[in-house]
Order: C-alpha cells, then sequence, then structure tokens
C-alpha cells in the first residue's frame, strides 16, 4: 500500500490494518504506526501517543539473526557532546511497563507476524519461557504467509528462529514440530524451482546436528542441494557462487558424518568450480581476463590447500600469467598526466642551495621539508578523491607487478591507504623529478667532486659505522661514474643495513626469534619500531616504506632483491632517492633523555 492511500485511513483503520494485512510491509511495518501517531497528534488524542510510541519501537528494532543477540539498535552515534545514543535503545525504550503491554499484544493480536515480534523481544529481555513457546508458534504460523508472499528470506529466518528458541529451552515437541517444518519447506521450494533460500534453511538444520542429529535425514538434503546445484548449472550460466555455496553445505555434512573421501571429493568440485568460473567470466565478461585471473588464483588457493595436485597447480599458474599478459595488452590502460612548476618557483627554491659550500648545501639537504612529502597531505587528498570518485572508490583494484596480480585491494580501508600511498607516491616523485634533481644538478656544475665531500658528510654521522661507510663509498663512486645499476645494488642494501644499525644504537633488538630460530629484523619491521621512537621523521620513515618495501608502492628494495627489475628501472632518480635517505639518516643523532 502506497503513502498516499495510507494517510486516507483513519487511526483506528490504520491499526486495523497492521492487525490483518499479511502481505504488505514486509520492511517497514512500523510505518503504519508513525502515520498514526501523526494523526493522533494532530487530533490531540494524546493518551493514544504512548501506545503507538511502543509499536514504533518494537517494528524499529533491528533484527541481526544472531543466536547471541536477536534484537539490535537501528541507529546508534555520538551527540555534538560525545554522548553516545541508540535508536531504539533495548534499555532506555523497553521498561518493564513496556514489556508488560507487549506480553498482553503477544496474547490477543491474531496476525503471527505481530505475535512473533512481541514474543521473541520479550523472550529476549526477560528469557520468559512462556514467551519463548508463543513465539516458536508464532514463528511457524509465519511460514506458510512468507512462502505465499515469495519472501523466502524472511522464510528463511522465521524456520531458523523456531529451532533456535525451541533448541535454547528445550522443548522437544516444539524442536520435532519445527524440523518438520523445515522438511516441508524444503520440498515446497524444490517444487516451485525456488531454490535459493535453501542454502539458509538447511545450514539452520546443519548448526543443530549436536541436538538433532539422529533426526536429519542427510540422504535427503544430499538429494536437495545436488539438484539444486544442477538447476543453477542448467538455468543460470553465471552463478557459480552461489553453486559453490550449495557445495560447502555438502562438505558440512560428509564433515558431520566423517567420510573424509566424501568431503575431499567436494573441496575437489569447489576448487574446479573456480577454474569454471574463470574460464567463463574470460569468454563473456567486459575485462575478462582482468576478471579470469581472479578466479584462476583462487582456484591455485584451493588446489594448493587439498595439497595433491602438483600439476592442477602448475597448470593454474601457467593460466595466471596468460590471463595476466592478455589483460595487460588489451584491457588495463596507461593514464599519464604531465606536471609542471613555473620556473621561477624552482628557481626561487634553488637560491637557498646557490652559491655555498658543498658541505652546506648537503646540509640542507639534510633537513629540507620540501623534498619529503607529507602523508597526512595525501591523506587528505584521498579523502577528496573518494567523495568526488565514489565509484573508483570502491571498486576492487587488482595490484600488478609486471604480469603478476600481487594483491586484491577490494575493502574500503584498503582502498582509502591504497590512494593514500599513490598520492604520497607521486609527490615524492614530482618532488624527484622537480626539486631534487636541479639540487644535485647544481651540485655536478658547482662542485663536481661533491662526492667526497658527501663520503665526509656521512662519515662524520654518529649513525652510520665506519665500515659500512666503506661499502657505501663504493656505491657513491658508481654513482659519480653513472653505473647507477651498481651504485643502486650497493646503496639500497646499505641503508637497510644503516636501519638495521639505528636500533642497535638505540638498544633495541635487531632480530626476531621464531621457532627456536633468529633471524633478521626485516625492513618493514625495523621501519615500524622506528615510528615509534620520539624525534624520528614519520614521513621520513613512511617515505623509506613505500618507496623500499610496501608492495602497493615502488617496493624497491624487495623488487631488486628478487631479481623482478628491468635495466630501465635502475634509473639516476631512484638512486638520488637513495642518496637523500642518507642524507637525512646521517643526520639524525641519538639523545638520551632522563627517565
Amino acid at each position: 500500500m502506497i503513502e498516499s492511500e495510507m494517510r486516507k485511513l483513519d487511526p483506528e483503520e490504520l491499526i486495523n490494518l497492521s492487525e490483518t494485512n499479511t502481505s504488505d510491509f514486509r520492511w517497514n511495518r512500523s510505518y503504519i504506526y508513525k502515520v498514526a501517531f501523526e494523526k493522533y497528534e494532530e487530533s490531540g488524542e494524546k493518551d493514544k501517543l504512548e501506545d503507538l510510541r511502543k509499536e514504533i519501537l518494537i517494528f524499529d528494532l533491528s533484527t541481526h539473526n544472531s543466536p547471541k543477540k536477536r534484537f539490535d539498535s537501528m541507529m546508534s552515534g555520538t551527540t555534538d557532546k560525545g554522548e553516545e545514543w541508540k535508536y531504539p535503545d533495548l534499555e532506555k525504550h523497553f521498561p518493564k511497563e513496556a514489556i508488560e503491554y507487549y506480553k498482553n499484544r503477544a496474547n490477543v493480536t491474531n496476525n503471527p507476524i505481530l505475535k512473533a515480534r512481541y514474543s521473541d523481544v520479550i523472550w529476549e529481555r526477560d528469557r520468559d519461557a512462556d514467551c519463548a513457546r508463543l513465539a516458536v508458534s508464532a514463528y511457524l504460523d509465519c511460514c506458510p504467509i512468507y512462502f505465499t508472499n515469495e519472501w523466502d528470506h524472511e522464510l528463511a529466518d522465521s524456520l531458523d528462529r523456531a529451532l533456535a528458541i525451541s533448541s535454547m529451552i528445550k522443548d522437544q515437541s516444539l524442536i520435532d514440530e519445527s524440523l518438520k517444518k523445515h522438511y516441508e519447506f524444503i520440498k515446497q521450494l524444490v517444487e516451485k524451482r525456488r531454490f535459493r533460500y535453501l542454502l539458509e534453511i538447511i545450514e539452520s538444520i546443519l548448526n543443530r546436528e549436536r541436538k538433532i542429529g539422529d533426526q536429519i535425514d542427510y540422504e535427503y538434503l544430499i538429494s536437495i542441494i545436488e539438484a539444486a546445484i544442477t538447476d543453477y548449472v542448467l538455468n543460470i550460466p553465471d552463478s557459480f557462487h552461489l553453486q559453490r555455496s550449495f557445495l560447502k553445505l555438502l562438505a558440512k555434512i560428509w564433515q558431520i558424518r566423517k567420510n573424509e573421501d566424501e568431503h575431499q571429493k567436494i573441496k575437489i568440485r569447489i576448487a574446479e568450480s573456480f577454474n569454471e568460473e574463470a574460464e567463463w567470466k574470460k569468454v563473456n565478461y567486459p575485462n575478462g581476463n582482468m576478471v579470469a585471473a581472479i578466479f584462476y588464483e583462487k582456484a591455485l588457493q584451493a588446489y594448493m590447500d587439498l595439497g595433491k595436485f602438483p600439476e592442477k597447480v602448475q597448470e593454474l599458474k601457467v593460466k595466471i600469467q596468460e590471463a595476466n599478459e592478455a589483460a595487460l595488452k588489451t584491457e588495463y590502460e596507461i593514464v599519464s598526466a604531465e606536471v609542471r612548476l613555473p620556473k621561477e618557483e624552482i628557481d626561487e627554491y634553488l637560491r637557498m642551495y646557490e652559491g655555498r659550500e658543498t658541505i652546506e648545501i648537503i646540509k640542507i639537504m639534510s633537513l629540507d621539508k620540501n623534498l619529503i612529502p607529507s602523508y597526512e597531505e595525501a591523506k587528505q587528498q584521498a579523502i577528496e578523491q573518494a567523495t568526488q570518485f565514489v565509484f573508483q572508490h570502491i571498486a576492487q583494484l587488482s595490484l600488478m607487478k609486471g604480469n603478476i596480480c600481487v594483491k586484491y585491494i577490494s575493502e574500503e580501508d584498503e582502498r582509502f591507504e591504497y590512494d593514500t600511498i599513490l598520492n604520497f607516491q607521486m609527490s615524492y616523485r614530482i618532488i624527484t623529478s622537480m626539486l631534487l634533481n636541479e639540487i644535485f644538478t647544481l651540485l655536478e656544475k658547482e662542485h663536481p667532486k661533491y662526492i667526497d665531500s658527501l663520503t665526509q658528510y656521512l662519515s662524520s654521522s654518529g649513525i652510520i659505522d665506519e665500515k659500512r661507510i666503506e661499502i657505501i663509498q663504493q656505491g657513491l663512486r658508481a654513482f659519480e661514474k653513472k653505473e647507477y645499476v651498481a651504485a643502486i645494488h650497493i646503496l639500497v642494501f646499505q641503508i637497510e643495513g644503516v636501519l638495521r644499525d639505528l636500533l642497535g644504537k638505540l638498544v633495541l633488538s635487531k632480530f626476531s626469534y621464531r621457532n627456536n630460530e633468529m633471524r633478521e629484523r626485516t625492513l618493514s619491521d625495523i621501519l615500524a619500531t622506528l615510528s615509534q621512537i620520539e624525534g624520528i621523521d614519520k614521513d621520513f620513515l613512511k617515505f623509506i616504506e613505500i618507496f623500499l618495501s610496501d608492495i602497493r608502492g615502488d617496493n624497491y628494495r624487495n623488487e631488486i632483491a628478487h631479481g623482478l627489475l628491468s635495466l630501465e628501472d635502475f634509473t639516476k632518480e631512484n638512486a638520488q632517492l637513495l642518496l637523500l635517505i642518507l642524507i637525512q639518516l646521517a643526520s639524525y643523532s641519538i639523545v638520551k633523555k632522563d627517565k
């Protein structure tokens, strides 16, 4: 019934509508009472409002269908004063007098939908066994109504709740009746080929296996599940997810029955379903290769978990690589943009470096905040982007390294963090191109032997050990000769060594201990530890992390260590970033504070 029709009725007619109507108001039964409330309020009949307020509150409760908590607030939040609020508030809005009102309503109403809600809320609040029995009967009475309305979600929920409450109060007759209704409606849903909510109904039975195990007709359930899978295969091509959901029910049945052979067969079928979905989506989806790669990976993981299919694992690895290669050729687009900073601004910036001694320039670089971007600003940009480009922000993202997808980013928090990293990464790349490269050009022009001064500066640092300086010097000489492959290979790992040494100088552990074995701490672990130390610039540490060790960023250290970079990745700009890290690290000194 539409709103305009409801507003033509007087309050008594509206209340009668709620009492008698079981085919409308699937989601918004409280709205009937809200309209009646407004009409009584307008007419000044304030004595009628309190009861209507109780009706509104009980039907505004959210239903989570959890064994621990059936009902909860529909909304919650914090006021401007920092005070928490809930609506409806289960403690504040349901005092004893309200519970008595609902008890009376549960006993007098003939509408099973209303009766189920009143009695179940009382059961959950007061653990009244009589109300529990009343709730079970009401839920079972709702089932044929929901089936006729094709409200299959509510049908499955009512069956499950009836069996749950029956089990909680250990009423065997109600358990038997609830289970009987499960089977009745499974049969009716199959006859109508409405298979979707068989998942929840069969799950409801299996979840009570410990209490009703001897009453479960496993063979019948298996036949129903197989029939549902076959129907989806024959009639709905892209129904792989539902097929696997039914297969998981079969796996659960065989696990309950302790038949490991059959259980393993089902797990193989689930693994193969991912493979079949990949093949289907590759042909039928836009960007099919990109999508197929996701499901090949899921198939790969499923077969690896089974542990008995090395040939299948190898086959899927090849398929993943082929799908990603095809996607890179036809489905991924390279987006580029030219960013320019006015020459006058660059010239103005460089004036603080011009005409100075080499060591002075290096010291300015060590403290220059302009050379390291702000992670907080990158985060604010991500917030603005999420607001402006909503769909782009919520869409799943495949993070590619070469022709391998190293990470799927799907959760909102993950995407927000990735966008922040991307903004931060873009910032330090722009800074390198526009500012850092200009500083090194100035050094080369005004101080051709500046590498000697840089070696002297690093040697004077209390952070870098003398023996490590000898190795770093080899990298600096290679940089001076424009041998960037050699320079980068030396410097990137020495930076990691300097950071690990810094832990030691701070009297912090330089190793981890696992499985009775000692291991040097990883770069990511070192950076996470240093970020807790007072006085170390957090943006600087974030820069090192994203540039060297975060798979979502450049991950430069790890890409080099695993031989994944091509020759064109060993650039002068990347070498300059490594020098900047050394210069800024060398500027730190350790000061012990009194407690």
